[in-house]
This record gives C-alpha cells, structure tokens and sequence, in this order.
C-alpha cells in the first residue's frame, strides 16, 4: 500500500499555484532581461538594478522549488534552497551598496558569479535529477553551460566594458526565464 502511494505521489505534477508562480517569476525575468537588452542608453545602475531585481526573483523561485517540490531527493532540494538563498543574499548585498561611489564593476562580477552558481546547479539537477524527463534535464544542462559561459566571459573580460558584461548578463537571465516559464508550464521542476 504504501508502495502505490509513493508511486501516485511521484507521478503527480508540480502544485498548479507553483505553476503559476514559476511561470510569473520566469516572465519577471524574461521581461527585465528584454527591458535591458532594448534600452541601452538608461542609466548602467538602473540596467544593474534591474538584473538585480531578476536574480532576487530567481532566488524565490530556488527557494520555493526546494521547499516545496517533494520529487526532488532531499539533497537536490536542499541545494535548491541554498543556491535561492545564495542568489537572495547577492542581489540584496548588491542592491544595499549601490551607491555611487560602489564600483559597478564590482557589482557586475556579484552578478556574474551568481550566475555562475546557478549555471552549476543547473547542471547538477540536469545530470542527476532521474525523476525528471530527459528533454528537461538536457535544458538544465544547456541552460546551465550558457549561464556559466556568460558569467565566464563577464570575469575574465572585465575591460570589455559594463554595457557587454550587462548584456551577457541579461542573456543568462533571459535563459533561466525561459526555463522558469517551461518548468511552469509542464509541471516539471
């Protein structure tokens, strides 16, 4: 008996209320990555407010999946919930000193290895995430590598300027958007 209940509950989908918000979230950054890529000429702070804002939104979203999604192995989970905490504690640490006298680039590298860090766990989850259906895992991985080879670009060329390190920024944001929004839609992490 308890063997057939393990197995409905593993075959349920994500909570639709857990749906929604993933999606919600997902379109949050989606639509300040695009705000980023379509108004260059705004103020590089208020840009980096912006993607600050994202990365918090993301962070919830990291938070709410491990809290609350129980197919997930309790070690995934867990991470989960570090990695959302970790990506909170960045975007408010940024967000509290940003003041003109913080270097942007300064702030731009905290974004950049948040991102990097969220690319990390992407992988993990797509590589050992067994409950999840192979097409979502590859666009863990996927969306995992290109976070990864944007916060990458952004560390080793500080001097390509702030508006590129922005931009490759906002294009790892606009990816775990999208990944929110799938994961929304299907029901799967």
């Amino acid at each position: 008996m308890t063997e057939q209940r393990y197995m409905l509950m593993s075959e349920k989908k994500t909570p639709n209320w857990l749906r929604g918000l993933e999606i919600v979230l997902g379109f949050i950054a989606v639509i300040l990555g695009i705000a980023v890529l379509v108004m260059p000429d705004v103020a590089v702070e208020t840009l980096i407010f912006l993607l600050y804002f994202a990365l918090f939104f993301i962070g919830v979203g990291r938070i709410l999946v491990g809290a609350l999604f129980r197919r997930l192995e309790r070690s995934l989970r867990v991470l989960n919930i570090i990695v959302g905490l970790v990506l909170i504690a960045v975007a408010i640490t940024i967000i509290a000193y940003q003041y003109p006298y913080f270097a942007t680039a300064f702030m731009v590298s905290l974004l950049a290895y948040g991102l990097l860090v969220d690319g990390i766990i992407r992988i993990v989850v797509g590589a050992i995430a067994k409950v999840l259906p192979n097409w979502i895992r590859g666009s863990f991985v996927v969306l995992g590598i290109l976070m990864i080879i944007s916060a990458i670009v952004v560390l080793a060329y500080p001097d390509v300027g702030v508006l590129t390190l922005v931009f490759l920024l906002s294009i790892g944001l606009l990816w775990g958007g999208i990944d929110a929004i799938i994961a929304g839609a299907t029901g799967e992490l």
